[in-house]
């Protein structure tokens, strides 16, 4: 599952990633992180809290 992000840095310094399907196509991405640590958190927020049979669309 590590390999199905893809890490990003802006040219301002912040974080932030992408999430992919096994297929490839970006099926999620993350709001902007001031650290990389922050990232790595809003990282494992999503692997734990993912994983759900509650489907919601739009927010």
């Amino acid at each position: 599952m590590a390999g199905w992000y893809e890490l990003n840095k802006n040219d301002k310094g912040q974080f932030s990633f992408v999430l992919k399907a096994a297929n490839h196509l970006v099926i999620g991405t993350s709001q902007m992180y001031k650290t990389a640590a922050a990232r790595q958190t809003g990282m494992e927020s999503v692997k734990t809290n993912g994983p759900t049979t509650v489907i919601k669309e739009g927010a």
